[in-house]
């Protein structure tokens, strides 16, 4: 059985520890629960469309993003300020030329 209460302290604690929960975040939960991950997401689907406590959670896709939400903003400033420059500091081919 699906508990209501038991989910949403769960995910609010992933709110504010990681900022959203992951699709592995879920099948961990319902493994926890003993219940199955579709079963889990069905019933998560119903509870955010008609519940605001449940509509609230930020999904970050299936798994943890591998850089923080600042780093990619860091990245973007640097891309949208001087894209040449972040492409040379990239590129490993710049690399290989300073060395000959």
């Amino acid at each position: 059985m699906i508990y209501r209460e038991q989910v949403l302290r769960l995910l609010q604690e992933k709110q504010e520890t990681e900022g959203g929960y992951t699709g592995n975040d879920l099948t961990r939960l319902a493994e926890l629960l003993h219940v199955t991950p579709q079963g889990l997401r069905k019933r998560l689907s119903t509870w955010i469309k008609t519940d605001k406590e449940f509509s609230q959670f930020i999904y970050l896709g299936k798994e943890k993003p591998p850089i923080t939400l600042f780093e990619f903003f860091k990245i973007e400033q640097g891309l949208e300020s001087n894209p040449i420059q972040e492409y040379k500091s990239k590129n490993p081919l710049n690399v290989w030329f300073r060395s000959k």
